[in-house]
């Protein structure tokens, strides 16, 4: 029957806190490996921004 619709919009969403994750890789770390580290982190999260040569940060 009547269900009721809640419209969340960014001004009534509920404020979360950010959290983000920096994650260092080891020095000198092969290419190839790094692009799996970020494929990794990519399946915690949709937004991961490299940062070469061996570091990423993660939104949570």
């Amino acid at each position: 029957m009547g269900e009721e619709v809640t419209v969340v919009s960014p001004e009534t969403r509920p404020r979360r806190d950010a959290v983000v994750m920096h994650v260092r890789c080891p020095d000198r770390l092969p290419e190839e490996t790094y692009r799996q580290v970020l494929e990794e982190l990519a399946a915690l999260s949709p937004v991961v921004q490299a940062l070469p040569p061996t570091a990423a940060l993660v939104d949570l």
